[in-house]
């Protein structure tokens, strides 16, 4: 993936995605309050 940076940041941005909805289903299940809390450089 080193050579095509945008593919990498589309495949790891949709990783992440995948990732938060896992979370969100399953603390709605579990009813646990799940909060995103934003990056800050």
């Amino acid at each position: 993936m080193r050579n095509a940076p945008p593919l990498s940041k589309s495949i790891s941005d949709a990783s992440w995605y995948q990732f938060t909805e896992w979370l969100n289903y399953f603390a709605k299940i579990y009813r646990i309050v799940c909060v995103a809390v934003p990056h800050t450089p």
